[in-house]
């Protein structure tokens, strides 16, 4: 098994530089998405992408290997009032959704290095 984020430094993930130097909108832009898509977030983490992507489709599946990381998505989403937002616990590796289930699939930030 690869490296894991450790969910104890999720505000790495959160903070105020970090949506400076890669802000979601800007960056979501580029993938297309309608209002009438469904979207996966393959490895959401605590859903940097997952809660501007629920803005901006009609759905977004929130894949994560990480309960902890999952837990906190649905939390940030409540919060934010987002009910569009479903989370999978799953490997990167299979994925269980069925074929042709979603219109567009982000996989940011997932494959990390150890040095």
């Amino acid at each position: 098994m690869g490296h894991r984020f450790n969910p104890k430094h999720v505000e790495r993930l959160l903070n105020e530089e970090r949506q400076k130097l890669l802000p979601p909108e800007m960056i979501l832009e580029r993938l297309g998405v309608e209002p009438s898509h469904v979207v996966a977030d393959i490895g959401c983490g605590p859903g940097y992408f997952s809660l501007p992507l629920a803005q901006m489709s009609r759905a977004v599946y929130g894949v994560d290997v990480s309960a902890e990381m999952l837990d906190l998505l649905a939390r940030r989403a409540a919060e934010a009032g987002v009910c569009n937002v479903e989370s999978i616990q799953a490997p990167a590796e299979h994925i269980p959704l069925p074929d042709a289930s979603v219109d567009r699939m982000l996989c940011a930030f997932v494959l990390q290095s150890m040095t």
